[in-house]
């Protein structure tokens, strides 16, 4: 049994005719052969083990009726370990046994544009529910620029695992402790920059050793050039060494190059004279800042029946609350750690997710009397 709250991504290695072979996440140390664990809504059995990978094999049965069928190498998919006798219940009861497979009528992040109309579904891609911000600067905003997917993937992981330098930096950045926001593994373009100041214009890398090699020091040369000429980006560069061993010191160089004042409110969005961040834009980014965000989904008509508003339903592993039903689709609710941590932030129209409806309701359902 497992309860709908993702514990990790992976990414698809290896796919053949009978099975999966993934990328194994670090916390899960306490798998073996025989584990059983949810891949993006399907309950599989470990086959195979390494300390990198984990392998899975999959029936003819299991590739027909989910969505794991059309996934290829380099795709992500959302975990979760069987849920111990003794474990904490925080989702909803899931069975990890995908009824169908759903199409994504509406997604997020979509800009607001003539290019992109109202949908025609019955429900808003957006709901008005206020929350509150997070900590100032954690570095989870969307970019206003058009990023690649396997960018954005990248910094999101790269912010659940940091290096031990990169966390030791952070703790002085963020909650704008030297007056100014900063954000962490900020996508730029083609880029990521480890930290990055907006009104600044500043981004600061911590660089392991790999870095003194000479084809990736050329690699970061010719980066900052690009970087400055293209969005007047000035780049600072300390080592792990510097930053773990001299931080008093990493610290008086990065005050150098911020302003003398730091901005209004520390509101960390672009400055005036560049245009700050429109309502619409915000509603974009649905991360920080923003409200929560709606995903509409097709669903099989044969489980509408068991879809009602405010039920469990899960959708790739993840436990949800069916906000709306209609017709022939439902709407659920989603908040920014859900599209952070997940890879339901990856979906877009057209897209499929696997199913699988409250099993309670399917019991008292196969039991009432017909009517």
């Amino acid at each position: 049994m497992f309860t709908g709250i993702i514990e990790a991504t992976a990414e698809i290695v290896k796919k053949t005719s009978t099975g999966l072979v993934l990328a194994r996440p670090a916390s899960f140390d306490d798998i073996k052969r025989g584990s059983s664990v949810c891949v993006s809504g399907a309950c599989l059995t470990v086959t195979e083990l390494t300390k990198k990978t984990m392998a899975f094999d999959v029936v003819p049965e299991t590739w027909k009726r989910t969505k794991l069928g059309t996934l290829q190498k380099g795709d992500r998919v959302n975990l979760e370990r069987a849920m111990p006798a003794s474990g904490r219940f925080d989702g909803h009861i899931v069975q990890g046994h995908v009824e169908g497979v759903g199409e994504v009528l509406t997604s997020i992040p979509r800009p607001l544009s003539p290019e992109f109309p109202p949908s025609p579904y019955p429900f808003p891609e957006i709901f008005p529910i206020p929350r509150p911000l997070p900590p100032r600067g954690e570095g989870e905003c969307m970019p206003k620029a058009p990023v690649r997917e396997s960018v954005l993937s990248h910094a999101r992981e790269m912010r659940r695992e940091p290096t031990k330098a990169e966390e030791v930096l952070w703790q002085s950045l963020r909650y704008d402790n030297l007056g100014f926001r900063f954000r962490r593994q900020h996508p730029m373009g083609m880029y990521i920059l480890d930290f990055y100041c907006h009104d600044a214009k500043l981004a600061i890398e911590v660089d392991g050793s790999i870095h003194r090699e000479p084809e990736k020091r050329q690699y970061d040369r010719d980066r900052t050039e690009g970087l400055l000429e293209m969005h007047n980006i000035t780049i600072l560069r300390f080592s792990n060494e510097d930053v773990l061993h001299h931080m008093p010191f990493v610290l008086q160089e990065i005050r150098k190059h911020l302003p003398s004042s730091p901005p209004p409110s520390g509101e960390g969005a672009p400055s005036a004279s560049e245009g700050r961040v429109g309502e619409e834009e915000e509603r974009w980014s649905g991360v920080e800042g923003g409200k929560e965000s709606s995903l509409t989904i097709r669903s099989p008509n044969v489980l509408l029946p068991f879809i009602i508003p405010k039920g469990s339903i899960v959708l790739d592993g993840v436990s949800l609350t069916v906000m709306n039903v209609a017709k022939d689709c439902f709407s659920v609710a989603l908040i920014p750690t859900t599209l952070q941590e997940t890879t339901l932030g990856l979906l877009r129209e057209g897209d499929s997710v696997n199913i699988e409806t409250d099993i309670l309701g399917r019991y008292v359902r196969h039991f009432l009397p017909s009517r």
